[in-house]
């Protein structure tokens, strides 16, 4: 989402889709002193005590506060951010409770669930990860919503779409590798998303206004 950002270039205009490469498997966990266990019980907690649940996230603009803003917006409720330099810090407060709600990439928070010291309420992909096949996702509650935060291969605006094309080439085949999917999915949970060049500039489009109107409903600024 950082191609979105108030950032000195424009994030569609000047660069040149390459290739789309995963998506993480990215989760909304929460402190296990908030009384909820599912995405409903969480919006009815916070709607009852507004203010009182705190956010974090790895710096303004970052994913994990983009993804917070879209969901108090879409949700109504009333949250504070908290932001830290990192995600380290960001994750450590909220096993700690000093924040109780993260959205965060799974391989950051999953360790914690397991130890039960965060509580996963969904994952917050548009359909569930074949990953955490059981976690329901944030839009089986909240119907529209999806956060996704996905790595693509893009280069400077103008690059020839031969090269373009051979480059996506190269990339579906690397791909094509069980090998390479497996270490993906297993040290990283990123699950491969492959795209055309031109189904990857249509994905930026979609995405661009989405969070862009966030961005600036939030009055959000890149620090």
């Amino acid at each position: 989402h950082a191609l979105f950002t108030t950032m000195p270039f424009d994030g569609v205009k000047d660069f040149s889709p390459i290739a789309m490469l995963a998506y993480v498997t990215n989760t909304m966990v929460v402190h296990p002193s908030v009384p909820a266990t599912t995405v409903r019980e969480f919006i009815d907690y916070a709607k009852a005590n507004p203010g009182k649940i705190s956010y974090a996230s790895a710096g303004p603009g970052s994913t994990n506060h983009l993804c917070a803003a879209l969901f108090a917006k879409m949700t109504g409720v009333e949250m504070v951010h908290v932001p830290y330099r990192g995600g380290a810090p960001a994750v450590a407060d909220t096993v700690g409770g000093q924040t109780q709600l993260f959205f965060t990439a799974g391989t950051q928070s999953l360790e914690y669930v397991k130890a039960g010291r965060l509580r996963l309420l969904a994952v917050t992909e548009e359909k569930r990860s074949s990953l955490l096949p059981d976690v329901p996702t944030v839009a089986e509650t909240v119907p529209g919503y999806e956060g996704i935060s996905w790595f693509a291969l893009v280069g400077p605006a103008g690059i020839p779409p031969e090269t373009v094309a051979k480059i996506n080439a190269e990339v579906r085949g690397m791909f094509a590798d069980p090998e390479m999917q497996k270490n993906f999915v297993d040290r990283f949970m990123l699950q491969p998303m492959l795209m055309s060049p031109e189904e990857l500039m249509a994905f930026i489009r979609k995405e661009e206004p989405k969070w862009r109107k966030v961005i600036t409903e939030a009055k959000l600024k890149v620090e």
